[in-house]
């Protein structure tokens, strides 16, 4: 009887099939979702933001002033004064965990995929 399944045999292997499946549709799906929040670091605060609500904003901090863009859920930096303007040429960001910085200025924009409790929302 060598080579021949049982049905235990079978069930295992289709377990550990449909469980292989369902692992693969579930990084499908969550790997296609937009990051909800943006987090503004500036000299220890941070104020967050909501990607689902288009906004555009200035922000000055150390002697340069940033303008800020969140348009259909991904954040960039339009103009800033700074000397090297790296905070521009990053361009867009909209992933969990990607982040813009502004050294000069002391700025950090990150974007968290989490919801965050929002304790202070400006604009």
């Amino acid at each position: 009887m060598r080579g021949r399944f049982k049905i235990g045999d079978i069930i295992v292997i289709s377990t550990i099939l449909i469980l292989i499946a369902a692992l693969i549709l579930c990084s499908f799906l969550s790997a296609g979702k937009n990051a909800s929040t943006l987090v503004l670091s500036q000299e220890g605060k941070k104020t967050y933001y909501p990607l689902s609500e288009d906004n555009c904003f200035t922000v000055r901090s150390k002697g340069y002033t940033l303008e800020i863009e969140i348009k259909k859920g991904s954040v960039s930096v339009i103009s800033a004064d700074c000397p090297d303007n790296t905070c521009v040429h990053t361009g867009k960001i909209s992933k969990d965990s990607q982040i813009i910085a502004c050294v000069p200025a002391g700025i950090t924009l990150t974007i968290s995929g989490e919801e965050a409790d929002y304790d202070f929302v400006a604009g």
